[in-house]
This record gives C-alpha cells, sequence and structure tokens, in this order.
C-alpha cells in the first residue's frame, strides 16, 4: 500500500504542475512529453502494484512475468518505493525547468505566433515526389529483408523473428528507409488535414496515394514493424493540432483517427505471428517457392548468419562447429544440456518442443509463434488488444531502475559519451544489462532516466531533465522569434513535432538516441523537403517550356 500511496501522490503532483503549464502557456508539446515520460516510467507501476495486491493482472491479459525469469525479482519493498520517487523527482524536475522557461518566454513574446503576419507566398508541394520517395524507400527496405521474408515463408516461421534477429545485412539502413517511408506519408496527409494554407498548399490525396498508403501499411505489418507506424501517426496527429486543437469541435477526425490507429497498431500483433501462414494462403509462398530459395533457406535454417557473409564454406564450418558446441536451457525445472547440432535437428522436426531422455519439454522458440494460431477470432481480437493496452514494454523500462538499485549497480559516469567518442566499447544498456547478467538471447528496454542515472549519478536527474527541457524550449522559442518568417517556421515546426513524436523512443532508449534523433526527425525531412523543392522546380520548368 506504500507503494500505492507514493505513486498516487507523485501522479498528483505531476498533473498538478502540467495544469499550471497549460494556463500559462496552451502547447500541446509540453503536456504530450509529459504523458510520454510518464506513461513509459510509471503507468508500469500502476499496472504493478494492482497486479500483487489484487492478483488479477494474468486474468485481465498481463504478460510481463517472464520477464522477472530472465531480468531479475521484483517485489513492492523499500527499493520499488524508491523507484517511483526517482522516476516522479525525473519528470517534476523536468516540469520546473519547463515552467520557468515559457515563463519567460511569455514575458518576450506575449503574443502567440500568427499565421497571417508570414511573408512571402505559400509553399506548394505536389504529392509526386512524396509519393515517389516513400516507394523507393519500400523497395530499399525489402531489398535487403527479401532473402530472410523469403526464407521465413518457406520455413513456416515468424517473418518478425527472422527480420529482428540479427540476420539482415545492413539492418539499420533498412530501418531508415522504413522510417523516410512512413514520414513521406505521415508528413504529406498531416500538411493537407492541417489545412493551413499560409504554410503550404497540398493537394487531396488521390486513389494512387492511399493505394500506396495501404500498401506501406500492409508491407510493415507482415515484417512486423510497428515502432515506424507509431511514430509516424504520432507526428500526423501533433502536426494537425499544433498549437492546439479542440477535439471536441473535431470529434468526427479525430474519432475516425484513433480508431484507424489503434486498429493498425493492434493488427500488428497478430500479423507478427501469422504472416507467414498469410502469405502462403494468398499464394505468395508458392511464388518465391523456386529451388534456388528452397537452398538458401536450408543453408539459412542452419546457419542465420548466412545472408550476412553468404560463404557456403563459412556456413560449413559454423554448421560443423555445432557438433562440439552445448547448448543449455531450463524447462520443468530441468537443466537440459545438449549438442547444438541435436537441438537445431529437433526444432526442425517439432519447433515448440524437445524430447530428452524420453521427455517432452515444450520451448519458447523465437523463430516460431503460437500465440494467435490456436485461438478463435474473438479470442485474436481481445489479445491483439489487450497487448496494446498491456504492453511489456511498460514493464521492461520500469523495472530497469529496480534493478540497478537493488543489485547495487553503481554509476560508470559519462558512459555513453565515452561510447560515442570510442573510449568505451559498451554503451549505457549494455553496462546495464552486463552488470545485473542480463541474458544475450534478448534485449532489454532501459528507461531513459535510468540511464541518466547511470552516467551521472543522481546529479544525472537534474542534467537529463534540464537537457530535455531544453530540447523542446529552444524550438517553441525559434517558432515565436521568426513568426514573420515563413520558411524558418516550417522548418522548425517539423522539427519539433517530429522531436515530441520521437519521445516514445527516447524515454525507451539510453543516452546515444538523440543521435538518431537528429537524423531521423531533422535530416531525413530536411532531405525530402529538399527533394520536393527540387521537383516542384523541375516541373515548372517544364511546364513553362511547354507553353513557351
Amino acid at each position: 500500500m506504500t507503494a500505492l500511496l507514493i505513486l498516487l501522490l507523485v501522479s498528483v503532483a505531476i498533473g498538478f504542475v502540467q495544469v499550471r503549464i497549460w494556463r500559462i502557456y496552451k502547447n500541446l508539446t509540453f503536456p504530450i512529453v509529459t504523458a510520454v515520460l510518464y506513461f513509459w516510467s510509471l503507468m508500469g507501476a500502476w499496472l504493478f502494484v494492482f497486479d500483487r495486491l489484487t492478483g488479477f493482472g494474468k486474468d485481465i491479459g498481463f504478460a510481463y512475468y517472464y520477464l522477472l525469469d530472465k531480468m531479475f525479482m521484483v517485489n513492492l519493498d523499500g527499493t520499488y518505493n524508491l523507484v517511483i520517487i526517482s522516476y516522479g523527482a525525473f519528470i517534476l524536475i523536468f516540469q520546473g525547468f519547463v515552467y520557468l522557461g515559457i515563463k519567460r518566454l511569455k514575458r518576450k513574446f506575449p503574443e502567440s505566433p500568427d499565421a497571417e503576419t508570414h511573408s512571402g507566398k505559400p509553399f506548394t508541394a505536389s504529392q509526386v515526389p512524396f509519393l515517389l520517395i516513400a516507394l523507393v524507400s519500400m523497395m530499399g527496405s525489402l531489398f535487403f529483408v527479401k532473402d530472410v521474408l523469403i526464407s521465413a515463408m518457406l520455413l513456416h516461421e515468424s517473418i518478425y523473428s527472422n527480420v529482428r534477429a540479427g540476420g539482415v545485412p545492413l539492418y539499420s539502413l533498412h530501418q531508415y528507409f522504413n522510417w523516410i517511408m512512413v514520414f513521406s506519408f505521415a508528413w504529406y496527409l498531416a500538411l493537407y488535414y492541417r489545412k493551413d494554407k499560409e504554410i503550404a498548399v497540398v493537394k487531396k490525396p488521390g486513389v494512387v496515394f492511399w493505394f500506396c498508403f495501404l500498401l506501406m501499411v500492409s508491407y510493415l505489418s507482415i515484417i512486423g514493424t510497428r515502432h515506424e507506424l507509431f511514430l509516424g501517426g504520432l507526428f500526423f496527429i501533433l502536426y494537425v493540432s499544433y498549437p492546439f486543437k479542440s477535439i471536441r469541435k473535431n470529434k468526427l477526425f479525430y474519432g475516425v483517427f484513433f480508431v484507424v490507429f489503434f486498429f493498425v497498431l493492434a493488427l500488428n500483433d497478430p500479423m507478427r505471428g501469422m504472416a507467414s501462414n498469410l502469405m502462403e494462403k494468398i499464394g505468395v509462398t508458392a511464388m518465391v517457392n523456386s529451388p534456388e530459395n528452397q537452398k538458401l533457406a536450408n543453408i539459412y535454417s542452419s546457419d542465420r548468419t548466412y545472408f550476412l557473409h553468404r560463404d557456403p564454406e563459412k556456413s560449413k564450418r559454423i554448421i560443423e562447429s555445432y557438433k562440439y558446441r552445448d547448448t543449455t536451457f531450463v524447462a520443468k525445472g530441468d537443466t537440459i544440456v545438449m549438442k547444438q547440432m541435436e537441438f537445431m535437428a529437433q526444432t526442425k522436426k517439432h519447433p515448440d518442443k524437445i524430447i530428452y531422455h524420453g521427455k517432452i519439454y515444450r520451448i519458447n522458440n523465437q523463430f516460431v509463434s503460437y500465440g494467435y494460431k490456436k485461438l478463435g477470432m474473438g479470442e485474436r481480437i481481445l489479445k491483439a488488444g489487450t497487448n496494446i493496452l498491456f504492453s511489456n514494454e511498460l514493464f521492461a523500462g520500469h523495472f530497469s531502475m529496480y534493478g540497478i538499485y537493488s543489485h547495487h549497480v553503481s554509476p560508470s559516469y559519462g558512459i555513453a559519451l565515452r561510447n560515442l567518442v570510442g573510449s568505451e566499447k559498451q554503451d549505457t544498456y549494455h553496462y546495464y544489462a552486463n552488470q545485473l547478467h542480463l541474458p544475450d538471447d534478448q534485449g532489454f528496454t532501459i528507461n531513459h532516466i535510468s540511464s541518466w542515472y547511470l552516467n551521472f549519478g543522481y546529479f544525472g536527474f537534474v542534467l537529463g531533465a534540464f537537457f530535455l527541457a531544453i530540447c523542446y524550449l529552444v524550438p517553441v522559442y525559434l517558432m515565436h522569434s521568426f513568426k514573420k518568417k515563413r520558411k524558418q517556421v516550417f522548418f522548425v515546426l517539423t522539427a519539433l513535432l517530429g522531436m515530441v513524436a520521437y519521445m516514445p523512443l527516447i524515454i525507451r532508449s539510453d543516452l546515444l538516441v538523440f543521435e538518431g534523433m537528429i537524423k531521423q526527425v531533422i535530416i531525413v525531412p530536411a532531405l525530402i523537403w529538399l527533394a520536393v523543392v527540387i521537383y516542384g522546380r523541375l516541373f515548372q520548368r517544364k511546364k513553362q517550356q511547354d507553353a513557351g
């Protein structure tokens, strides 16, 4: 009950400060950032405390229990109370810096930026370059994953698990292509539905645009990529709503958006386990089932790194080494040790079980998912919905601070900066994982606040909160400073809302996440807009030549 009381007091304090900030400055930037900080830091606490006090968690869809087995045990004790206080203190310090910054900003700029004071003509953008960029990016993404995707289909394995397992060459480029594709669609739609003709004039998306949009959503759902879809949807609704828009006056628009958004995100989860089955039913698997692809799939099933090196001789040496390498796992309380070659041979015959000394042991095969295949349609819908509402991402990151405190992990001062400049091999997450001896076969989220602690101790709460506040206050300040300059307002607005949309990734990452943020929400939009401008000028020149 102590944890519940502390959580309640901290939540009330955060809500009170946010109301004060809103009364001074009605701008959705800061409530959204605060909500994201709270959701991925303390929402898991409400669910965990509720489960521990009532025992109803499993009955309503909680699935975090395996994390306690693979990470460390978490209890409602004094350490857990300190975790809640630490997360709450960080958020309140962040709000304090925002409050001071907003008061200073309002003194210098009493009036809000007025779109009608912009000088020059508004931007005119065609949907063609946005579509071309998105389609080229989709092809770029598919180029990197196609071999793993085809092999997963032929092996009847989870496409998502295989794509995420580390066997895709240049995986980071694949991710960037996905983000460019999503952002191109989200940005154009945001420009249209914002309907701010003082900033930009764009035409209504046509049939071809919506067809390509559905193609993009289908592709990302098949490979199980929810991350980019979530960030793109968040950016879209932020762009349309900035600085704030009445939901009551636009309830139809917001209602349709949130229903579609939730459906797309919820659909992604069952697709992760059932995409291979779907591909087989609609005939795609048969289309790619060639002797060459079957050969590659068979090699890949034994050597999951094959597409990274594409060297048959190297694969033979890797597979040969499995004869002498042991694999160890625990099932039904028994410790099982067998040669890796035998283990792989058995999982090819029956992917979800191992027969050892006459006993059958159920195993968790990362490449095969049975979570939805054995359920009825109603059960699938319920499971998909609860997996969104009670995602394990709410727990893994939330638990990270408990592991640090309970295992007395000392801060490694400046480890993220040392890793960035190359003087330290491991980043903050791997330092955390190694100190707690977390298993190597799965990545576990570290809360951003925990990362600041591991880098700077308790002072990291102040330093991190100040840094985050500056990240969002500076663009807002620039929006006021540039209120008569259309081009500057346009780019600062895009960067600001991109940073706000990126916040769910920031709170679940270590300090190096800001490097990716600069690339994805500043550099990528700048390059996309450069392509849009070049296309517009070339099209205008051709039009003038045809007229002449």
